[in-house]
């Protein structure tokens, strides 16, 4: 994402059927370049019988 200023940041990845992911204190600095991977747990498993 180009145009952030300099902070600390929070990251947060979600997609439905897993936990969301979160990464905080994520410190930007002017000219760095970050690269955050994320690993998404499978959420809660439910079974539906009929």
């Amino acid at each position: 994402m180009p145009s952030l200023i300099p902070d600390h940041y929070e990251v947060q990845a979600q997609m439905t059927g897993f936990e969301t992911a979160a990464r905080r204190g994520i410190q930007l600095t002017v000219g760095s370049d970050l690269e955050i991977n994320m690993v998404l747990n499978v959420g809660q498993v439910t079974q539906m019988t009929a």
